[in-house]
């Protein structure tokens, strides 16, 4: 994958997961820090690198079709791990940890 490509790749991938909170992307490392009311801000950093999210992150055509039609099939795939994200890190009560994408979710890890 060209830098161009990548670069291209993490802008999306902060615009999509941007509702979450601060997306950090680091070399290609990637952290959301999410804001939180009662103990501060909650850091959580994907166990993949950018370059392993964009290759592990897929729809399916007829969910992307029937959920986001209007949007690219990368931003659509972009558009569900925010999803699973955001569930992952509801079901933690965790203030830090570790995302990682499996094939069918996304898991905290401890």
């Amino acid at each position: 994958m060209s830098s161009v490509e990548l670069q291209s790749f993490a802008s999306a991938l902060q615009l999509g997961l941007g509702h979450l909170g601060v997306v950090l992307i680091r070399g290609t490392s990637v952290t959301v820090v999410v804001p939180s009311r009662d103990n501060g801000d909650r850091i959580f950093s994907f166990g993949e690198s950018l370059e392993e999210i964009r290759a592990l992150i897929d729809i399916d055509v007829a969910l992307w079709r029937m959920m986001w039609p209007q949007m690219s099939r990368e931003e659509a795939a972009i558009a569900l791990l925010a999803q699973q994200v955001e569930h992952a890190i509801e079901r933690t009560a965790e203030i830090e940890g570790r995302l990682r994408i499996t094939p069918t979710t996304v898991r905290f890890e401890y």
